[in-house]
Order: C-alpha cells, then structure tokens, then sequence
C-alpha cells in the first residue's frame, strides 16, 4: 500500500470517490429543501431570499425526488 502525503500530489485524486460521496449527500440534504422563502431583518422592511422552505419549484416539489437522485 502505498503512502500519500496530505495535500501532497494524488492527495484529491486518492481521495475522489470520497469527495464525490460527500458532494451526493449534501445534493440529497439540499436540493429537495429548496425554495424561494424570504425573512425580514427584525426592526427594517428589508426581506432577503432564504432558499430553505417557502414555495417550492415544479421540478423540485416532488416527494420522491431523493429516491430518483439515489438511484
């Protein structure tokens, strides 16, 4: 087995299933949740996007799309 020293050449290339694993995790964590919610800063009339919860898209409202994405 051979040793690869961390951020040394090969580091991303060892560890890229790894990598990609991570990224498909976080993809089934947040796409499904995304919205086009908005909060209001406390005391101003300013609202900012918030992309968690509120009213979802058409391509994105429906329930089984983790079980598409896993499969």
């Amino acid at each position: 087995m051979e040793q690869i020293e961390p951020f040394g050449e090969g580091f991303v290339l060892a560890l890229a299933p790894e990598f990609v694993l991570v990224i498909g995790l976080f993809t089934l964590m947040i796409v499904p949740n995304m919205g086009n919610a908005k909060f209001r800063i406390p005391l101003t009339q300013i609202r900012v996007p918030w992309f968690f919860g509120g009213k979802r898209g058409k391509l994105d409202s429906d329930p089984r799309l983790p079980g598409l994405f896993a499969t």
